[in-house]
């Protein structure tokens, strides 16, 4: 770690004692994928244990992996061929399951939308490497710090038809909204990007990065609402987490994520822990470069 100090430091002083040779701004955007981590396995998880359970279940839960993806870049060239970049950006997830299942005649259908917002901030280094008059390739490494922020809205709509009076029917409804405080962790990242000059200030920029990242403690406000014939309750608190761990109510363990305050604990439960996003994936953009200066 210390030489990677003292390497960044030394980069950033190049750049500085060069700023007046070349400033150039990028801006890009596109598509991302990631790996999702805790919550990919746990959504799984919940999806299994539920097609497992109930005969005839429908539908799935599924972790977000794919989303717009923004980016900006500042680049301070202290070499014809070397520059460093600071940049920000934006990368969001979101993806709505819903799952019916039915018993004794309840009927179930609940809705999960996870939704997770994140801003990634970042250091890269730039090595370009010229192919022709018009095109050259940029070579990218670096590291980043990605504050991320977790929407968890789940909802539990109940239907009982009394088997002896079908007539006689019963709904109600559980509602529960989590809301994550940003979180922060550290990732690395590298890509390579074809740049198309149209003119010498200007370019039209093709991108791919693949990124090695995670975050994890997820932790903020919450509110739970019951209503129907079932029950009548209103609920909330500011000291829920979102937990991942490993259940094994039979012969089979899933995966499995809750929202609570303590560590899930139990004679079937294991592994439990903070659960953690994997943002370890790539990004593919289009966008544009506009250079300033000799």
């Amino acid at each position: 770690m210390k030489r990677l100090g003292a390497l960044v430091l030394s980069l950033l002083l190049a750049a500085s004692l060069s700023y007046s040779q070349k400033i150039a701004v990028k801006f890009g955007g596109g598509m991302g994928y990631s790996s999702g981590g805790d919550f990919a396995s746990g959504l799984l998880g919940l999806t299994n244990y539920l097609r497992d359970e109930y005969a005839g279940m429908s539908g799935e839960f599924s972790a977000p992996h794919s989303g717009l993806c923004l980016s900006g870049e500042i680049i301070f060239s202290f070499r014809k061929d070397m520059g460093i970049g600071f940049g920000i950006g934006y990368f969001g997830l979101s993806k709505e399951g819903t799952v019916t299942y039915a018993f004794n005649g309840l009927t179930a259908e609940e809705r999960l939308r996870p939704k997770f917002d994140v801003i990634p901030v970042t250091i890269n280094f730039h090595y370009l490497v010229p192919l022709s008059n018009a095109f050259r390739l940029d070579l990218s490494v670096g590291v980043g710090g990605y504050l991320t922020r977790l929407d968890w809205n789940f909802q539990t709509d109940l239907s009982l038809q009394l088997p002896e009076d079908p007539d006689q029917v019963f709904n109600g409804s559980d509602a529960l909204v989590f809301e994550s405080g940003r979180r922060f962790g550290l990732g690395l990242h590298g890509g390579a990007g074809l740049e198309y000059a149209l003119s010498p200030g200007f370019a039209v920029c093709l991108n791919l990065t693949g990124r090695l990242a995670s975050v994890s403690g997820f932790n903020g406000s919450w509110t739970e609402e019951g209503s129907g014939d079932f029950w009548d309750f209103s609920d909330s608190g500011t000291d829920a987490q979102i937990w991942s761990y490993d259940w094994r109510p039979y012969h089979t363990t899933y995966s499995q994520l809750v929202v609570q305050k303590e560590a899930p604990a139990g004679m079937t439960i294991s592994n439990a822990r903070h659960a953690r996003l994997g943002l370890s994936g790539f990004s593919a953009t289009i966008g544009i470069k506009i250079g300033f200066g000799r």
